[in-house]
């Protein structure tokens, strides 16, 4: 009996507080919302106005990668076969895989998708 006593006032003061913690409104968090997405300033390409892009948007086009690599291969589209572009979401950052043949060789390069900075080439005999 002294076991239920002791439980049932034990709830009777712990039904309150914890009432409480449910219905208290979020803190304010100052002028930013919760869906305020980050951004950063770019330009359109033939235009000095700068223009906000979310982050996680502003990456190179699958074009500029292969333009990247290419440049790098000092290689023109038109002399490459079996061209590939994948993007590639890893834990460690987002690329692009690019691959192609010419003149017997296969190239493939890993592009960063935010900075278009190649962070591999290889360059191998068919």
């Amino acid at each position: 009996m002294k076991k239920s006593f002791a439980f049932l006032t034990l709830l009777a003061l712990l039904l309150p507080v914890l009432a409480g913690c449910q219905s208290a409104p979020p803190p304010a968090s100052g002028n930013h919302s919760p869906t305020t997405v980050p951004t950063t300033q770019a330009t359109l390409p033939g235009s000095d106005a700068p223009v906000s892009t979310p982050e996680a948007v502003s990456r190179i086009t699958p074009e500029e990668a292969v333009d990247i690599a290419l440049k790098d291969a000092g290689l023109k589209k038109d002399a490459v076969r079996d061209l590939d572009v994948e993007l590639d979401r890893e834990t460690a950052g987002t690329h692009y895989d690019v691959d192609f043949e010419s003149g017997g060789h296969d190239y493939e390069y890993e592009i960063d998708a935010q900075s278009g900075k190649i962070l591999q080439a290889r360059k191998e005999r068919d």
